[in-house]
């Protein structure tokens, strides 16, 4: 295409005896190079035989971003992937009790929270959970307290760290973005906590923000809180959070619904990743509208008794205040319906274990038996990549989303190379720049002063070394 032109010839001079022997330098190009030039999902598996022998893997990615940046993303996947030996660059999901017995009571737990992902709720189920289990003898925190921050709630939170420490509790101090002048007073209180209870932790959340103190960033286990990127993850994180006791109570078809339930939650959520394709703008889904419609299905299953589901009363409160009390914009409320009678539809359940219904999400089936394994084999039935197609958006999305997504990375990298070349070496100019008000201040100073007060730069021992007053600053500094 005219508008990759150059980052060919930039590629073609960067690496030009494996172009050549891949058949790219050719004119005209092969029309192998033209299919695969204009096939809307290729990968680099699909590229020329003579492309795949002469080209290596990092030379294979560079043509991709010349040629096909649209499908940068995917081919940087399956790049880290093959040369790490790993399934998906998605890390599993972790639970917050595994998080709490990692860190242990001497390292606080810091989640970094983004939006669409509250980790309060969770938490709160994670820490009653572990209170339960020490109230049963075990090994568990002898309370669960939180307090957000701001609003002169300093002295509160080193209160209750301190009574946390002695007897054993977990504590969680919220949105500390909003208080990050007072972070280093607590560096310096968990600093001066030297005897600590062996159940005590420490939860704090916050928000991103280049204030934070990085001592504090470097003593802290750290753990980004968002929504699992993919369907498939967001299917296994939804389902690893449901207890296998509150998955098993109740009816077979409440179980049915839990699952329709999940496949449900990811698409709604999944789909903000096309914004402005998939939403007008990124809705705030979360953990909560999750818990809301939970508790909606166990009402609308305790009510039919065994009957008929109400399914216009399930829709109703879905599409009309817990998922769609979130949606303000006609267009995205119209998809919203959409989506609730596509994924609450009868036809969806299993009538029996040789009978199951139409496929839910991504042509997998709804289990009849619905426990908590099958569950977790429902989702991973998913593909780990995601397409347009699971939510019913053109092919081309995503084109649109990969190419906004590989640029992004790109500049990322091109950033990250800069910053490394600066620190490999000691550039004066560089530093003149970035000291140039303080040597304004350094010749004003000087200036203003008579000559047989001139400034000398003194050595260690305190007089002035001959002749170093008339050294630049820089240089004397160096």
């Amino acid at each position: 295409p005219p508008d990759r032109a150059t980052a060919f010839a930039e590629l073609a001079t960067a690496v030009a005896e494996p172009m050549r022997r891949s058949g790219l330098l050719r004119t005209p190009l092969p029309p192998e190079w033209d299919a695969w030039g204009t096939r809307a999902g290729a990968t680099i598996d699909d590229m020329p035989p003579d492309a795949l022998a002469s080209l290596s893997a990092w030379q294979r990615l560079l043509v991709v971003r010349a040629l096909r940046p649209d499908r940068l993303v995917s081919a940087m996947s399956d790049f880290v992937c093959s040369t790490l030996g790993v399934e998906s660059v998605s890390p599993a999901p972790s639970t917050l009790a595994e998080l709490a017995a990692e860190a242990g009571p001497r390292k606080p737990l810091l989640m970094v929270t983004t939006v669409g992902a509250d980790p309060t709720r969770d938490l709160e189920e994670a820490a009653a959970a572990a209170v339960e289990a020490g109230a049963r003898g075990g090994e568990g925190p002898s309370g669960y307290r939180e307090l957000a921050m701001g609003g002169g709630q300093q002295d509160e939170a080193i209160r209750m760290l301190r009574d946390a420490a002695a007897d054993g509790g977990w504590i969680c101090l919220k949105n500390l973005h909003l208080v990050t002048s007072w972070l280093p007073a607590l560096q310096q209180e968990l600093a001066a906590l030297s005897e600590r209870h062996p159940s005590f932790r420490l939860w704090l959340t916050t928000e991103c923000n280049d204030d934070f103190p990085p001592f504090l960033l470097q003593e802290c286990l750290k753990v980004t809180f968002e929504a699992p990127p993919g369907l498939r993850r967001n299917l296994e994180r939804t389902v690893s959070a449901w207890p296998s006791d509150f998955v098993a109570r109740g009816p077979p078809v409440r179980r049915h619904l839990l699952a329709l339930l999940a496949a449900f939650h990811g698409l709604v959520q999944e789909r903000r990743t096309y914004v402005p394709q998939g939403w007008t703008k990124a809705y705030e889904f979360s953990a909560g509208d999750l818990r809301a419609a939970a508790s909606v299905i166990d009402t609308v299953v305790e009510s039919a008794a065994g009957g008929a589901l109400p399914w216009r009363t399930l829709h109703g409160v879905l599409e009309g205040a817990i998922y769609g009390g979130r949606v303000d914009d006609p267009a995205d409320v119209r998809v919203l319906r959409a989506f609730v009678r596509i994924c609450f539809h009868p036809d969806l359940l299993p009538k029996g274990p040789e009978e199951l219904g139409r496929a839910a999400v991504g042509g997998v089936r709804v289990p009849f038996a619905c426990s908590t394994k099958e569950l977790a084999d429902f989702a991973r039935a998913l593909p780990v990549t995601d397409s347009p197609k699971l939510f019913r958006l053109p092919a081309n999305a995503e084109r649109s989303l990969q190419r906004a997504t590989s640029d992004r990375v790109v500049s990322s990298i091109v950033s990250l190379s800069a910053a490394s070349a600066s620190v490999s070496g000691f550039e004066v100019s560089l530093w003149r720049a970035a000291l140039g008000p303080v040597l304004e201040a350094w010749d004003m100073l000087r200036s203003s002063l008579p000559p047989e007060s001139e400034l000398t730069v003194g050595s260690r021992g305190g007089a002035g070394a001959a002749g170093a007053g008339d050294e630049e600053p820089v240089a004397a500094f160096v």
